[in-house]
């Protein structure tokens, strides 16, 4: 009798021990991964990170390698939206954002990979895309669905997008260097007059580089103050006499 009650009390406390550790080990898988999503998400859209979108980058691309596909990677800026903030404040402009983010979802595939860097900057990797048109077309209908009337209060806000875009591996073989391609291509959609896309090529690679280069090389004139400031006199011929005189730096 004595052994058949050791026997039940030890049965019953492995059994509490078993569920206190069922819901210890519950309980710290879903810590990890309440963490794990706090450390790849974007807490005001819930769309993934930069960092996140970089990773993946490179694995989508291994396994584009093995399978011969083409993938896109899209970078879009929303223009001018500090106007938003400014106007509306900070809290309506999130919920713009939140709205952006919401179109993204709504207009690529479940496994299209979208991120938010930051501010009014977002990523998409779209293995979806598998030809230059088809990533233009997509853009074109994105740009499209952004510009759209956005009801803010009583007020009605009106925001444009600027879109670039690179492509493995008509534009590189390397995560880096599609990130790389990408921004280029969107600074270019913004330079010839924003709510544009583009698609990377390496003419305007070499435009942006030499641009770049120019900059350079005028900080380093005014470090190295290597300019000199000329005042030239403009002579008035019927008074005879200095009437002007125009500034000239060499």
């Amino acid at each position: 009798m004595r052994e058949q009650i050791k026997i039940r009390i030890l049965q019953n406390l492995l059994t509490i021990v078993t569920q206190k550790y069922d819901y210890f080990t519950s309980y710290q898988e879903t810590l990890i991964e309440e963490n794990f999503q706090k450390a790849i998400k974007d807490p005001l859209t819930g769309l993934y990170n930069r960092a996140y979108l970089e990773e993946v980058g490179i694995n989508l691309l291994d396994e584009a390698k093995r399978e011969n596909l083409v993938v896109a990677l899209v970078f879009i800026d929303l223009n001018n939206f500090k106007a938003v903030n400014d106007i509306y404040g900070h809290e309506k402009g999130d919920e713009v954002l939140k709205g952006v983010a919401k179109e993204l979802k709504n207009s690529f595939r479940h496994y299209d990979i979208i991120a938010r860097f930051g501010g009014d900057e977002f990523g998409i990797i779209a293995p979806s895309i598998s030809t230059p048109e088809e990533a233009l077309e997509q853009a074109q209908n994105l740009l499209n669905e952004i510009q759209k009337p956005i009801k803010i209060n009583l007020n009605t806000v009106h925001i444009t997008s600027s879109i670039g875009i690179s492509l493995y591996p008509i534009n590189g073989n390397e995560a880096k260097e599609l990130f790389k391609k990408a921004e280029v291509a969107l600074y270019k959609a913004k330079e010839i007059g924003k709510n544009k896309a583009m698609l990377f090529d390496e003419k305007m690679y070499q435009e942006i580089l030499e641009k770049i280069e120019i900059k350079k090389e005028f900080v380093n004139v005014i470090e190295n103050k290597e300019f000199v400031l000329y005042l030239q006199p403009k002579i008035d011929i019927k008074e005879n006499k200095v009437a002007d005189f125009e500034t000239l730096i060499r």
